[in-house]
């Protein structure tokens, strides 16, 4: 609610600024960069507030309410920015791994630029799709309680794995089990959220 607030208040010069740096974040404040390079990077500077998850949010913000011109040649630059970003993401696991001996999720985190760049060609794809009307209703409903399973859903996730449920899928199953276990994920999560929603007080940590 704070953030919303401060958000619509924003001019889209002020909104593009917060969100380049966050980008700048998102290549410097990580986990590798931080081993080689030591926090040298931001000497004195408390840039806590344009890190993390919050600049999704700003950023879904952002595409939901700019217009883009020439949408047909964007969606298919787009198209082609997720098949190398996931393209850079699996190569970058698979080489990381190999030489770890260890699954290592570096490149397949949240706060990546590969994941990054897929979430922006999916969500704007996805917005100009002729179909996308079609999925009003749903598409609604998942918006009215988006906080809430944003807020929710890593436990929903961490109960799946403790229960070993994306493990299952192996082999060839991987594909399909990959997909399952997102929309298994963000039904749980919907109808936890909407559970929630009807306690006292709960529209305010759902909505």
């Amino acid at each position: 609610p704070i953030l919303g607030r401060w958000i619509r208040n924003c001019s889209e010069k002020e909104i593009l600024a917060f969100l380049a740096v966050w980008f700048v974040t998102l290549f410097l404040r990580n986990d590798y960069m931080i081993s080689k390079f030591g926090k040298w990077l931001f000497p004195s500077m408390e840039l806590s507030v344009f890190t993390g998850f919050v600049g999704y949010l700003v950023l879904g913000y952002y595409l939901k309410i700019k217009s883009f011109a020439k949408i047909k040649y964007l969606k298919i630059l787009l198209a082609l920015l997720f098949i190398v970003a996931v393209a850079l993401s699996a190569a970058g696991t698979f080489i990381v791994s190999t030489k770890m001996h260890a699954v290592n999720e570096l490149f397949v985190r949240y706060l990546t630029p590969a994941v990054l760049f897929s979430s922006i060609a999916v969500f704007v794809c996805v917005k100009h799709c002729s179909w996308a009307g079609k999925l009003s209703t749903a598409g609604n409903i998942i918006n009215k309680y988006s906080y809430g399973i944003f807020l929710v859903h890593i436990l929903v996730l961490d109960t799946m794995i403790r229960y070993g449920l994306p493990a299952c899928f192996d082999g060839i199953w991987l594909v399909a089990g990959l997909p399952l276990s997102v929309a298994m994920c963000l039904v749980a999560s919907l109808l936890l959220v909407f559970a929630i929603s009807k306690l006292p007080l709960g529209k305010y940590v759902t909505h």
